[in-house]
């Protein structure tokens, strides 16, 4: 399939990287000229980042690596980069791929969320240790019970640690409208979680 092509043709060790000396700025200008390498340099450092948000709002880890594959075709073959501020850029995209999903399978699965509200320290205790993945259990099935729209809100802020007016410019909303649905988000969490007595 085409659009795996992009994991299928990434570096090896025996290419070259793009020189140190680039700045950031070049490399978004050669992205937008069509480069393939710094395509290629760019979905790298922002592969994991866009995994964790694509697992966080679908919930399930097939969709969610289905979900990366697309946002990464869909990015390739784009016109709509103004060759500024990648990040929020592809974000829209893997954002916007995540509601098709959603749209289509219309349901959610549970997967481990965590620093929404108030996280757990890790600890070796084995005891502490279970508590602590029942919680996120927990956490997981609550976040999946929220309405899409704020449940994208609460991973962007508090999963990939966005500011709300990153997030605001990713989901293309007023920042009023973004704190509106993070301040919505966490009363519903804290009340699903009450009612398990897990806050």
């Amino acid at each position: 399939m085409e659009r795996d092509n992009w994991k299928k043709n990434r570096r090896s060790p025996e290419q070259k990287s793009l020189p140190r000396s680039n700045v950031k700025q070049t490399l978004l200008e050669r992205f937008a000229e069509g480069d393939t390498l710094a395509r290629k340099e760019l979905f790298q450092r922002y592969e994991r980042r866009l995994s964790a948000i694509c697992l966080r709002i679908l919930q399930q880890r097939e969709d969610a690596e289905d979900a990366l594959q697309e946002t990464f075709f869909k990015a390739s073959r784009t016109s709509t980069f103004d060759g500024d501020n990648f990040g929020g850029w592809i974000y829209r995209i893997a954002v916007n791929v995540c509601r098709d999903v959603l749209a289509r399978r219309k349901r959610t699965r549970e997967n481990t969320v965590d620093n929404i509200v108030d996280p757990v320290e890790p600890s070796p205790n084995p005891a502490q240790v279970y508590t602590e993945k029942v919680r996120e259990k927990h956490m997981a099935e609550a976040l999946g019970l929220l309405p899409n729209a704020q449940r994208e809100a609460l991973v962007l802020k508090y999963v990939d640690d966005l500011t709300t007016f990153e997030v605001a410019e990713i989901l293309e909303v007023p920042v009023t409208t973004v704190e509106g649905r993070l301040r919505e988000g966490r009363k519903r969490l804290r009340g699903i979680l009450a009612r398990r007595n897990f806050v």
